[in-house]
């Protein structure tokens, strides 16, 4: 059975990061190929350089075969004059990653999404940072998942969903929380930190 997909582009962008419309109006192309992907992009809170586009395919395998088409490359060539803003001749910096999350990221639906990229210690750490993230996103009602990245088996991102950025500071300074966090960064890195209000495409 197909296992659902999440492609996750962080970039930072030589200008400020576009608003989400001339974005999702361009992902839009992916669809005349026969498949129906959900998309999200948003801005970082702290940093107006910095974004998203987040690509939820129903498998792995159905985002290679788009990747693959001849009209895939001519999504991602009108992409770059939209990321690229007033200064078409610049480059952005963007990192790729692909995650089977634990569930359904209903994260990226609400107000703010936070994301955390960590990377194990150790890669004999994986069976203990399982068990502390299942557990957080059990007593989150799942608002939390997580799962590894197939670019780097140790590393593991993990999005959970919040009404606000302070909701979510709240949280993390409760005894419990606090707890399973020093547990957590004592088995693995903190890569990245991000917050985002994100907009769905149609």
């Amino acid at each position: 059975m197909p296992v659902p997909t999440t492609e996750i582009v962080i970039i930072n962008s030589n200008d400020s990061f576009p608003t989400p419309e001339p974005l999702l109006s361009t992902f839009k192309q992916i669809k005349t190929l026969g498949v129906n992907p959900s998309f999200y992009t948003g801005v970082e809170a702290e940093n107006p350089k910095g974004g998203f586009i987040i690509v939820q395919w129903d498998s792995y395998e159905q985002h290679q075969k788009v990747v693959k088409s001849p009209s895939y490359t001519d999504v991602v060539n009108d992409l770059k004059p939209v990321l690229s803003g007033q200064n078409p001749t610049g480059t952005t910096e963007h990192k790729i990653y692909h995650v089977q999350f634990s569930g359904p990221a209903v994260a990226f639906d609400q107000p703010v999404t936070e994301m955390v990229i960590i990377t194990l210690k150790d890669p004999g750490n994986h069976g203990a940072v399982v068990d502390i993230l299942s557990k957080r996103s059990e007593a989150s009602g799942n608002m939390l998942v997580y799962g590894q990245t197939r670019e780097d088996e140790n590393k593991y991102i993990i999005v959970s969903g919040w009404p606000t950025v302070q909701a979510q500071k709240q949280t993390a300074s409760k005894p419990e929380v606090a707890a399973a966090l020093r547990q957590l960064y004592s088995l693995a890195d903190e890569d990245n930190l991000y917050s985002v209000t994100l907009t769905k495409g149609s």
